[in-house]
């Protein structure tokens, strides 16, 4: 059985996987809205990056990208501190 403390951990880690997927997809819907890209849903994440090649957003939406496939597909644990800063990334795209 796990202990109650390693049930926490399990939560908290799944709260900010879950969190970056929430942001990703946040990203998603807003460069659609700004027709930055045509959202598909056959379409990969990389061929969103290649659509912003002439936005000044593509290097940061690069690294969202690479976080999100790291922590979503990858199942790579995120801690508070890399939560954080991967936190003010996500924003910095959704506030430009």
């Amino acid at each position: 059985h796990l202990s109650i403390r390693r049930q926490r951990q399990m939560c908290i880690r799944d709260r900010y996987r879950i969190a970056v997927r929430f942001y990703y997809l946040l990203i998603l819907k807003k460069l659609t809205e700004l027709a930055l890209i045509d959202w598909q849903q056959e379409k990969t994440n990389e061929d969103y990056i290649k659509e912003l090649k002439e936005s000044s957003i593509q290097s940061r939406f690069s690294d969202s990208t690479r976080i999100y496939d790291f922590v979503w597909y990858g199942n790579f644990t995120i801690n508070q501190t890399d939560f954080t800063k991967a936190e003010l990334l996500f924003k910095s795209i959704l506030n430009s």
